[in-house]
């Protein structure tokens, strides 16, 4: 049992009820048995054997289909509730009665038990608001030859509707998670978007009066990322050679805004320039580091971006030779609404899988973001 699970009052009441209410009915079945048999710890054995199984049945059945039924309507949830239930339970007695027949009559064959006992014990049940020359007939040995294969039949129905209603439901459920991944992603990247476009514009801003041919230059190039991001922010995935002469345009804005302040070194080794990669993810690092990097006493920072591949993945890099961070922050990172959150976030939503992002910091000596994107995932 989880420790967790005593820090919530209301699990801790549920698990103490259930474990009594199991005790209970185990008892009570045992004292039932015990009518049955000369033996007494087989009686026990037997009375807590049906009720822990039962216990388990419930418990199996309502954390693994219950729960999920709620994409159905309520006539069709409260259906495949009794069937789930009723062949669940049927299941379990069935499992109940040659655990039984092993411990209390190991004599009773299997087709004795299946044929009479299993068969009384359903008659008695589905009769019981009947009279009793209703239970008479069903028990007689001709409805019995003829009505156990026509359950048998209807059970088999049951399932195969059962199955095909969870494959169904499993669908439908995937269905409603990307549309939540979807609409995440969509809120992530038009986190993006406003970062850029305001640094974009301040570069362009500061240029006008004192260079106007450069500023109508970086003016272009402003257009062809807008162009781009308009195009393509829509997208999952985007050829990552498109990606990265997106990037590229965007560092020119940036060196034209800093000049000698900003250099950046450029290492690119790929064998396949058409792969696909989650679109607008390597900018917002470029971005992050030039926020961030800056050491106060300098007055020059350097970047290296970096991107290779191998047999199972694509790495991209940006490093700096900035500020850094401490380690006692570093551990913290990335925070909630940070741009390296952002972008761990993206990554955990389309690759399914967590840790893609590992950050490499020291203080006053610089910070290392590298991103892994596994091949295949478009």
């Amino acid at each position: 049992m989880n420790i967790n699970s005593f820090k919530d009052p209301q699990k801790t009441r549920l698990t103490i009820f259930y474990s009594i209410l199991i005790m209970v009915i185990g008892a009570f079945l045992s004292f039932l048995f015990l009518a049955k048999t000369d033996s007494v710890s087989g009686a026990f054995i037997v009375g807590y054997f049906y009720a822990f199984l039962f216990g388990f049945t419930i418990l199996f059945v309502q954390k693994f289909f219950i729960a999920k039924l709620k994409v159905f309507n309520p006539v069709q949830q409260w259906t495949l509730r009794t069937f789930i239930y009723t062949i669940s339970l049927s299941a379990a007695y069935l499992a109940g009665l040659i655990f039984q027949s092993a411990i209390l009559e190991p004599q009773v064959s299997f087709q004795k038990l299946i044929g009479e006992r299993f068969w009384s014990s359903f008659v008695t049940f589905i009769s019981s608001p009947f009279d009793l020359q209703f239970a008479d007939s069903l028990a007689k040995e001709e409805f019995r030859a003829l009505l156990i294969p026509f359950f048998g039949v209807i059970i088999l129905i049951a399932l195969f509707s059962l199955i095909g209603s969870f494959v169904e439901m499993r669908w439908q459920q995937n269905r409603q998670q990307q549309a939540v991944d979807r609409a995440e992603l969509t809120a992530l990247k038009a986190q993006i978007e406003p970062h850029f476009l305001f640094n974009a514009l301040n570069t362009i801003a500061s240029r006008i009066k004192e260079n106007p041919e450069q500023a109508e230059q970086l003016l272009l190039k402003l257009s062809d990322i807008l162009r781009y991001i308009f195009d393509n922010s829509a997208q999952d995935f985007i050829r990552i050679d498109d990606e990265l002469s997106f990037l590229r345009k965007y560092i020119d804005l940036m060196q034209a805004r800093f000049e000698q302040r900003l250099e950046v070194e450029w290492h690119q080794s790929l064998r396949n320039v058409d792969q696909k990669i989650p679109t607008l993810l390597f900018q917002p690092l470029i971005e992050n580091a030039l926020n961030h990097g800056w050491q106060k006493d300098s007055h020059r920072l350097k970047l290296v971006v970096s991107i290779t591949e191998n047999e199972k993945a694509i790495v991209f890099s940006v490093k700096d030779d900035g500020q850094g961070i401490e380690q006692n922050r570093l551990k913290t990172l990335p925070v909630k609404g940070h741009a390296l959150a952002n972008i761990s976030d993206r990554l955990q939503l389309f690759y399914k899988s967590a840790n893609l992002m590992k950050i490499d910091s020291e203080y006053k000596q610089g910070t290392e973001v590298n991103l892994t994107l596994p091949k295949g995932v478009t």
